[in-house]
């Protein structure tokens, strides 16, 4: 069983839906950032950059165990390990890796973390900064997603499920998703799927 290690923020919940909707068997490890848990030797043996998510799989290459860690490098190594929301080959696969790269470098932890200080901190130059690139890339999606139903195409792959918690988390980013037509209809089909919403609730 696939041992997740994780806590309840957009990035972390990226693989959690990932494992649901590819079915595989899988362990749900809080790691607390708040109490600095990500920085004890004992997490740093499983991502020395001390950050989550990471997983360990006793089933890895070869049968070996196998850590990974970087939330869009997890979700290709879990893409490939089961053959299934990546393509094999081809257009369809670069413009899924295209998209995936887009949610890495666009909305990342740091990107969070600079939205958590510019609210913590009443730093609203920092807030407004970053709210105002979040929905720019917002608009970026949704003008893509008025021509395919999803990222990468008319499949579902891990492009989709890198970007969904970040625009479920519309609200507390401050963001008016109304604009978004396409955006919206995107979210609300995903939303129907059990596997995100039982993703988007771990941890527990």
């Amino acid at each position: 069983m696939i041992e997740l290690y994780t806590t309840p923020t957009s990035n972390g919940r990226k693989i959690s839906i990932a494992l649901e909707e590819l079915a595989l068997p899988y362990n749900a490890i809080k790691v607390d950032l708040t109490t600095g848990q990500h920085r004890t030797p004992e997490y740093l043996q499983i991502n020395p950059n001390g950050k989550i998510p990471a997983i360990v799989d006793p089933d890895g290459p070869g049968g070996q165990k196998f850590v990974m860690f970087e939330s869009a490098a997890i979700l290709v190594y879990l893409a490939e390990k089961t053959g299934r929301l990546l393509p094999y080959k081809g257009p369809a696969r670069y413009a899924a890796l295209q998209w995936l790269q887009v949610e890495a470098s666009g909305t990342s932890a740091d990107a969070f973390w600079l939205f958590y200080i510019g609210l913590k901190e009443k730093n609203e130059a920092a807030g407004t900064m970053l709210r105002n690139d979040l929905a720019r890339l917002y608009g970026v999606l949704d003008k893509r997603l008025g021509h395919a139903t999803y990222l990468a195409g008319e499949e579902l792959t891990i492009a989709d499920i890198a970007h969904y918690p970040w625009v479920m988390g519309s609200s507390w980013q401050g963001i008016d998703l109304e604009p978004f037509a396409h955006l919206r209809r995107w979210r609300d089909a995903l939303s129907t799927r059990d596997s995100f919403n039982t993703g988007m609730k771990v941890p527990a």
